[in-house]
């Protein structure tokens, strides 16, 4: 999928802002349609993310708490930040702090999610020795 250049403008903002951030959009179904290489930090590829859903990297008990924060985003413009739980590529659970943007394509009016992640807690690679 290719992402429209109001989406992307957005992405380079938010980047810029929170370098160290975990960064996601989300497209119309929300699958992801980018995700940023800061997700590596968690085990994550961008090749492991894109085209997923956003129940693959939440504990199933944060499914309600991860949709509310989804159609707060959706009715708002911008959502509250708040705390989740995100699932590690290794199953840990990790806190994490978000907050998200609805952007809007102007050409195809198609609505996007952005959210942006930062990790409360460092998460442990069982490939490194659990370091």
């Amino acid at each position: 999928m290719n992402i429209p250049p109001a989406v992307l403008a957005k992405i380079r903002e938010i980047e810029a802002q929170w370098p160290e951030a975990l960064t996601t959009i989300y497209g119309p179904d929300m699958r992801i349609v980018y995700a940023s290489a800061n997700h590596m930090e968690s085990g994550w590829t961008q090749a492991d993310m894109v085209g997923s859903h956003w129940t693959k990297f939440v504990p199933e008990s944060d499914y309600a708490h991860g949709k509310l924060a989804l159609e707060d985003t959706l009715l708002n413009d911008e959502s509250t930040e708040i705390g989740v739980t995100g699932l590690t590529k290794y199953r840990q659970q990790v806190r994490m702090r978000v907050r998200g943007w609805r952007l809007q394509d102007p050409v195809s009016g198609e609505t996007y999610v952005l959210v942006r992640s930062v990790l409360l807690d460092a998460p442990v690679n069982p490939d490194d020795g659990g370091a």
